[in-house]
């Protein structure tokens, strides 16, 4: 596996656990689309 398909990964997952996160943020301040990865 190369270091670039790794990073890849790793971004993806991140992204994905911040995403989600991000969701419940927005729940609450609505409105506040300034947070965007």
């Amino acid at each position: 596996m190369s270091g670039t398909a790794t990073r890849l990964f790793l971004t993806a997952r991140t992204v994905r656990a911040h995403r989600r996160r991000s969701t419940a943020m927005s729940a609450q301040l609505t409105g506040n689309i300034t947070y965007q990865g």
